[in-house]
């Protein structure tokens, strides 16, 4: 993630669970850069919350990590939830598949993973006067 972090020079980054320990060296790292988390069930003892819900940009995220809406089955309670927030774009992990579509109005996004044992990927979300311009998947440099 930081190598993505030096590549892009995002306005703000935003971490979706599992391996808390990655947004700690993110925020040694960059830390005067915005670091938006949540916990993901494979967090021992979870220090962030499961949903957050940031606006930013004008744009309101709906983020999560997934496994309390069991995205690995059906996205279905995921986009219900995001929806009822009055979210633009939802954000979760989990599945550890990239995942770049609109849903009944939604942007959805799964950025893939960051971890080992896989095609590492990132979303490159840009915004710009309160809507989305363009979301993306990216592989991670060097990864």
């Amino acid at each position: 993630m930081v190598r993505a972090v030096r590549q892009q020079q995002p306005d703000a980054v935003f971490h979706l669970g599992d391996c808390e320990r990655d947004t700690q060296r993110l925020e040694k790292e960059f830390p005067d850069l915005p670091l938006y988390r949540v916990c993901g069930n494979c967090d021992r003892e979870p220090v962030n919350p499961e949903v957050l819900q940031p606006t930013l940009d004008g744009v309101k995220f709906f983020l999560t990590h997934g496994h309390r809406y069991s995205v690995k089955y059906t996205l279905d309670a995921l986009l219900n939830a995001a929806y009822f927030a009055g979210a633009d774009i939802v954000l979760f992990g989990h599945t550890h598949r990239a995942v770049n579509e609109t849903m009944q109005g939604l942007y959805v996004v799964n950025p893939g993973t960051a971890g080992v044992g896989a095609a590492c990927t990132y979303a490159c979300i840009e915004t710009e006067n309160g809507a989305i311009r363009t979301v993306g998947i990216r592989a991670i440099p060097g990864a």
